[in-house]
């Protein structure tokens, strides 16, 4: 694909980031992760927008997007602009310790957002499209 858009900012040790985007055009994936935590953004097909913001240690977030035009959160919040100083609007947002989120989009145009805060939360999100 051509255009894709991929930023990671970890803080901490133990920390671990994937973002895989192919397939298509013009994904992007923001990713900010304070702490040893996992996060995984997968992006298949064109405009698709993931955003995830974790904060402690034990954290887990997995974002699968196939199709096109799907978002979790906004990260550019219509600006055109995005990354750390973008006034964007974060799909999935842990505080805390231990928490897990799953996002799968199977669809066009789908929208999603998650916030927990605290310990041990979890967070199951399945959207695809009417058969």
């Amino acid at each position: 694909g051509n255009n894709h858009d991929a930023s990671v900012s970890q803080t901490g040790t133990g920390g671990t980031s994937n973002i895989n985007q192919y397939g298509g055009d013009s994904n992007t994936a923001f990713l900010v992760q304070t702490g040893s935590s996992t996060s995984n953004i997968n992006q298949n097909g064109s405009s698709n927008e993931a955003s995830v913001n974790q904060n402690g240690a034990g954290n887990l977030s997995t974002v699968n997007q196939t199709g096109n035009g799907n978002g979790v959160g906004d990260v550019n919040n219509g600006t055109g602009s995005w990354g750390p100083t973008a006034n964007n609007i974060t799909g999935v947002t842990q505080l805390g310790a231990d928490n897990m989120s799953s996002v799968n989009q199977t669809a066009n145009n789908a929208r999603a957002t998650v916030g927990q805060t605290g310990n041990e939360n979890d967070s199951y999100v399945t959207q695809t499209i009417n058969a």
